[in-house]
């Protein structure tokens, strides 16, 4: 099993980061970088480094509409350059209460994932859903769509079965940090998990430092 791990940060880490995690995944909560900032960037990191990208909500609704792809040309043209200069594994949507269960938005969301491979069809595409999206309606819709869906494991019961899983550990409210306690309970899941590759990102105050302890738990060797 390859686990990556890194933080999820909003901007392009530098080389202190990249002398301590080997991914990251980047957010743009408010401005979104030129693609060729990004290229410039990526170039100066290395093959090795690998990146996830959080469609911003310019990507995923304009001020009225929320994944229609056709009010979204312009963000969704962004995402597939921004992917494409980052050399981005995948990109991660979160859809939150935007897509209800409804077939209407199903079908809303499948032209949105449609829109997306069609500007960058080297992505792997990663659904995190909200509102009433559980887990028993979100596994077999992920499965329909093609793509893998993204979860907490600190809050999901399970992390889902396949040959990708991402998981993405949220500090918030209650829970304001990721103790290496967490951490050491995320990894004995993922022993007894299948998946040939999986993404880890935490997204925290201390997000780099508590994904390099995640990292280093994660190397030291299996008791028994």
């Amino acid at each position: 099993m390859q686990i990556h791990v890194g933080a999820s940060l909003d901007r392009p880490p530098g080389p202190k980061y990249l002398s301590a995690l080997s991914f990251a995944e980047l957010r743009f909560p408010s401005t979104r970088p030129k693609p060729k900032t990004l290229e410039r960037w990526r170039a100066s990191v290395g093959e090795s480094f690998t990146v996830s990208i959080v469609a911003p909500k310019s990507s995923t609704e304009d001020a009225t509409h929320a994944f229609k792809v056709e009010e979204l040309g312009e963000g969704l043209d962004w995402l597939g350059e921004a992917t494409r200069a980052a050399a981005a594994r995948a990109v991660v949507i979160p859809t939150r209460r935007a897509i209800s269960t409804g077939q209407r938005d199903r079908d809303k969301l499948a032209r949105y994932f449609d829109a997306i491979r069609e500007r960058n069809d080297a992505l792997l595409l990663v659904w995190q859903p909200g509102g009433l999206w559980d887990l028993d309606l979100a596994i077999p819709q992920a499965e329909k769509f093609g793509v893998t869906l993204a979860v907490d494991p600190l809050e999901a019961d399970l992390i889902p079965e396949g040959p990708l899983a991402y998981l993405r550990l949220v500090a918030m409210g209650a829970r304001p940090r990721i103790t290496p306690g967490m951490s050491y309970e995320v990894i004995e899941r993922l022993r007894e998990h299948p998946a040939e590759e999986v993404f880890v990102a935490v997204q925290s105050e201390r997000s780099v430092r508590e994904a390099a302890g995640f990292a280093a738990l994660l190397a030291e060797p299996e008791p028994g």
